[in-house]
């Protein structure tokens, strides 16, 4: 038996037949001893679970049925999960090399009041980096108003995310509202600094619902009477909307203005010195 934390790793896919097989690799190729892998399928209808059958012997939980959406899927991986530590790489995610795991945990232990160990995430397509630094969350004027790491770079405390699980009602950021209220519920959080996942860069859930990301922020502010920050998202969830709707009359109705524009934003992009 390991004397180390077994770390529970959840994979939520759903006709993640192209995906799902380099996430699988990743997880399966730890070189750390204590792993229990959980995939939760949505109820695929392309080859997704023919590729999760062949890693069979090495997933300790395999679920296939259909599910209230992403978060609906992650928290069935909270409830079925055992492990001292959770974390959701989903599909199309990797870690960022075999001994991540190995490197965050076979060496060290963390006290008991430490509920989220976090660290840095690269995108496939090599043009992001997380902003994740000492402090979780981006703050102005000490107020805190958005999440500066994520997910797939994000271990959580078993017994802590069973308490806290997923907000369903937020379709976009509720793993932001979760981290919020584990961060606000006084557990401390624990930076990494290495880069601990890459996340697939050529689509993805929150990539998918920007707008709706920035108004679900906007509501579990207002919820936890973060008012000054709540006014400054959803005034920039709206000033979004409204510059989209702007773009896409002018797109239908004067294309040529539309296009005057963006040669006119590009030329500034090229010409403007920030200092």
């Amino acid at each position: 038996m390991s004397k180390h934390p077994k770390i529970s790793i959840v994979t939520v896919c759903y006709n993640a037949e192209k995906d799902i097989e380099k996430t699988i690799l990743s997880v399966i190729n730890q070189t750390y001893d204590n792993i229990e892998y959980i995939v939760i399928d949505g109820g695929s209808h392309d080859g997704t679970l023919s590729v999760i059958n062949k890693y069979a012997s090495k997933i300790d939980k395999v679920i296939s049925e259909p599910d209230k959406g992403i978060y609906d899927a992650m928290n069935k991986g909270i409830t079925l999960a055992k492990g001292d530590w959770i974390n959701f790489m989903n599909a199309g995610d990797t870690f960022a090399s075999k001994n991540v795991l190995e490197k965050i945990f076979k060496n060290v232990s963390y006290k008991e009041n430490i509920g989220v160990i976090y660290g840095q995430t690269y995108s496939s397509n090599g043009k992001y980096v997380s902003e994740a630094y000492l402090d979780p969350f981006w703050k102005t004027d000490n107020y805190l108003h958005s999440m500066g790491f994520c997910h797939q770079s994000t271990f959580v405390r078993g017994n802590i995310a069973k308490k806290h699980f997923f907000n369903t009602n937020y379709k976009v950021a509720a793993d932001f509202d979760m981290m919020y209220n584990i961060y606000n519920n006084g557990y401390k959080f624990v930076y990494v600094d290495f880069i601990v996942s890459i996340f697939d860069a050529s689509g993805g859930f929150t990539a998918d619902n920007f707008f709706k990301e920035w108004k679900d922020y906007s509501m579990i502010l207002k919820r936890s009477r973060n008012c000054k920050y709540y006014y400054y998202i959803y005034n920039k969830y709206i000033r979004h909307i409204l510059k989209r709707t702007f773009k896409s009359l002018l797109n239908k109705f004067a294309p040529s203005v539309l296009n005057k524009y963006r040669e006119k934003q590009g030329w500034l992009k090229m010409n403007t010195k920030w200092w």
